[in-house]
């Protein structure tokens, strides 16, 4: 498959790889800081979740970009993105199950129920 520049639909185009470095997840996601906050309300397995998340080591990414030689314009070729959605859902909902198991384990103890 031939690429075209989205600018001026040219086909001579050249194309370079970098290495980026990847953002970790504790940086710039707003879901992030969530998981972190309702990470610390889970005991035991929360903190050595949160501890991971913190200490996680990034690796260099390839990253491809293309520049038209025509009209110089240059873009960042992406590949198919996972689905963060279902990943957050399932992040949300195993931490929602892990709270409602603690607090019923609580009451228990604490003779609420």
């Amino acid at each position: 498959m031939v690429k075209l520049c989205p600018k001026c639909k040219s086909n001579d185009i050249s194309f370079s790889t970098a290495l980026e470095e990847n953002r970790g997840a504790g940086e710039g996601c707003f879901l992030s800081y969530i998981v972190m906050v309702l990470l610390l309300f889970i005991p035991v397995l929360g903190w050595i979740l949160l501890f991971a998340m913190f200490n996680e080591k990034r690796k260099p990414v390839p990253v491809t970009y293309a520049l038209c030689s025509k009209c110089g314009y240059s873009w960042k070729l992406t590949a198919k993105k996972k689905n963060r959605k279902l990943i957050a859902v399932s992040v949300l909902l195993i931490v929602i199950v892990a709270m409602a198991v603690q607090f019923y384990f609580m009451g228990k103890y604490q003779g609420w129920f």
